[in-house]
């Protein structure tokens, strides 16, 4: 019996250690896409080239006056954006509505940026981990998934400086528990024909927004009802 325990224990020991040899952390070395290895380095910010990009397993930091563009699906385990770096999905051309899948930790540091520029489900993909956005982070929205998806749907924290610039149309979206569910701690924007609203239920809600509230060619209603 102590045997085939030791057995079971050695058989994990190396299941675990397998798992850890194949993941790797990468750093931003330069601005650049997120499928050209060019981009990466496994030493440093800026270090020396790396010879493959981020997958499954690994951990990625995008680092200062970087802005790494996702132009192709990829999957990670978690994505650390610092101060001044910038990560975009879904951008132009190629990369049109492309984006990443994180399972584990999102995090956005003060002054770091995240652009939201896909139509796929956030719940499943940049959110379907852990998420932690400081105050002083960027979180900007130019296209989403669907009017009825809600952005704080599947995100597990309160957004810093957050801009909304999706134009959905002649529609308004639909931001049910935006200010009181996830609150935003820093500045909100709504602009660019963005139309929203933030309450679809009867009764009173305090609103948080710690700092300016922006509307720009923007409509932001508090609840549903009402005219644009």
């Amino acid at each position: 019996m102590k045997r085939f325990l030791k057995r079971i224990l050695i058989s994990l020991f190396l299941m675990v250690t397998c798992f850890n040899v194949n993941a790797a952390t990468f750093y931003s070395r330069q601005t650049g896409n997120w499928s050209q290895s060019s981009t990466w380095s496994t030493a440093s910010c800026g270090g020396a080239s790396a010879s493959s990009t981020p997958s499954t397993n690994d951990v990625v930091f995008i680092c200062n006056t970087h802005t790494v563009s996702v132009t192709a699906n990829s999957n990670v385990t978690s994505v650390t954006v610092q101060n001044g770096g910038t990560l975009t999905t879904g951008t132009t051309g190629g990369g049109a509505n492309k984006t990443l899948t994180i399972s584990g930790n999102f995090i956005l540091l003060s002054g770091g940026t995240y652009i939201h520029n896909n139509n796929q489900v956030a719940a499943t993909t940049i959110f379907a981990g852990t998420e932690s956005f400081a105050v002083g982070s960027n979180f900007r929205v130019t296209k989403w998934s669907a009017t009825t998806a809600p952005i704080v749907t599947g995100c597990t924290s309160n957004f810093g400086n957050l801009s909304l610039e999706w134009n959905p149309g002649a529609f308004y979206w639909n931001n049910d528990g935006l200010g009181y569910t996830r609150t935003i701690l820093g500045n909100f924007s709504v602009i660019n024909n963005c139309a929203t609203y933030l309450d679809v239920a009867n009764g009173n809600k305090v609103f948080t927004i710690g700092g300016d509230l922006t509307l720009n060619s923007g409509f932001l209603r508090f609840k549903q009802s009402g005219n644009r």
